[in-house]
């Protein structure tokens, strides 16, 4: 059985895109979690200590744009009557909050 949620995933894939072109945005989640945002996925062995996804939280140096939108979805799951909007951004509360929340968010079936 699926489950019900508040946003379709175009509605939450169009939201983190006007986040990531905010660059102050950007800055704000990079200051409170300590880590880097890079845009997109590189490839060779510098890469694989800092973009592995199977890396354990405690060794991630970056985040991704899949990162925020597991982030933003593990919010939205983690309170139901919580609404998106561009003047009222969630940001975690540190590196471990915004890892639980991408990590939630991940457990999310995008073909619902």
């Amino acid at each position: 059985m699926s489950k019900t949620f508040l946003y379709n995933q175009n509605s939450l894939i169009d939201f983190v895109v006007k986040i990531i072109l905010q660059k102050e945005i950007i800055r704000k989640f990079e200051e409170i979690t300590g880590l880097d945002f890079v845009e997109e996925k590189m490839n060779g062995n510098l890469c694989f200590a800092t973009n592995n996804s199977e890396m354990q939280d405690d060794f991630k140096l970056t985040f991704l744009p899949i990162d925020l939108l597991n982030y933003f979805n593990g919010t939205i799951q983690r309170n139901s009557s919580f609404r998106l909007t561009k003047n009222e951004i969630p940001y975690p509360a540190d590196k471990d909050d915004f890892l639980e929340k991408v990590n939630i968010g991940k457990n999310r079936n995008y073909l619902d």
